[in-house]
């Protein structure tokens, strides 16, 4: 008898001391390839964001119709912050490559429900001659935006 309470009372501080051993879960985002990614999360809570690559370009048709041949370049806005310039380097005949040079570049950083960005552009005068909304890319590789 003796030795079927000291087996009860062993099995049950074994029980005891395993429980509190477990490790708490931990909500985060768990994708490595994430820009706000918890190394500390054990469990995904749907809060992993991703880093969308929008190059801006325009048709040179349309840069010449909004700059009237007297601006050098057009200013563009993301969300109400101003994020650089277009110049006519970034003008092309048809829908240019990522790889293409004088695109403005802009990453975003956005999750599931912020899929959006509203963008502006200015020209030298600071007159509103564009401004649209598009939904980012979540393949991560290179989004092309044409301002129009």
């Amino acid at each position: 008898m003796k030795k079927v309470v000291c087996l009860v009372f062993s099995l049950i501080a074994v029980a005891f001391i395993s429980a509190c051993n477990k490790d708490e879960e931990v909500l985060g985002c768990t994708d490595p390839s994430t820009p706000n990614y918890s190394y500390e999360a054990t469990v995904d809570d749907g809060s992993c964001n991703q880093l969308a690559n929008v190059r801006f370009w325009i048709q040179e048709n349309t840069w010449n119709a909004f700059t009237n041949f007297q601006n050098d370049t057009l200013s563009v806005s993301v969300c109400g912050q101003q994020i650089g310039v277009l110049s006519s380097a970034a003008s092309y005949l048809a829908t240019p490559f990522c790889s293409s040079s004088g695109l403005l570049d802009y990453a975003h950083e956005f999750n599931a429900t912020n899929k959006e960005i509203m963008y502006e552009v200015r020209d030298e005068n600071g007159v509103l001659v564009s401004s649209s909304t598009t939904e980012l890319s979540t393949s991560g590789d290179c989004q092309l935006e044409q301002v129009q």
